[in-house]
Formats: C-alpha cells, structure tokens, sequence
C-alpha cells in the first residue's frame, strides 16, 4: 500500500501543479492583454490629445491674425469717413452740374 499511497500523492500533486500552472499561466495572459489594452487606449488618448493640441494651435494662430475689436472700429472709421468724403463729392459734383446748367443758361440768353 505504500506504493499505492505514493502513486496518489503522486498523482494528486501532479494534478495540483499543473492546475496550479494552468491558473499562474491564465492569470498571466489575462494580465498581459489586460496590459496591451491598457497601452492601446493610452496610445489612442495620446494620438487624440495631440489631434486636437494641433487643432487648438492653428485655431490660436487663426485668431491671432484676425483683427482686434480696435482695429475693427478703426476700419469702420475709416469706412465711415470714405462714406462722407464721397457724399460731399457727390454734392459738390452737383453743384458745379448745377452751376454748368445755369451758365448755359446765361449764354443762351445773351
């Protein structure tokens, strides 16, 4: 029976190991995709941070070359003081029409 007793022990502590090593060997890959996932999705996040720190970048570029809000109201001056300038030609262009049809006048008559 001694032999019998051994066989099993044998036996039984083979089973445990290689249980034993079927969970440390499952735990392992489960950790290990766990890992890659893990550095996939850092890897994705990373690639969208840089994605939208470019895209912030050019925004700030694009707004550093509009014009500020004192400049606007310069342009707008300046819109406005073509606008009158070209309101006293038209007046003026009006008047000397005005002052050509009076001449023709006078020079009809005489």
């Amino acid at each position: 029976m001694d032999m019998e007793a051994i066989r099993l022990s044998l036996t039984v502590l083979n089973m445990v190991i290689s249980a034993a090593v079927w969970i440390f060997v499952w735990q392992a890959r489960k950790s290990q995709v766990t890992q890659d996932s893990v550095k996939s999705l850092e890897d994705s996040v990373a690639k969208r941070f840089d994605n939208k720190g470019i895209r912030i970048s050019k925004l700030e570029a694009d707004l550093k070359a509009l014009p500020s809000s004192i400049e606007i109201v310069r342009i707008h001056e300046r819109i406005d003081d073509s606008i009158k300038s070209n309101q006293e030609t038209q007046l003026l262009i009006g008047e000397l029409i005005g002052q050509i049809k009076q001449m023709n006048v006078e020079r009809n008559r005489a």
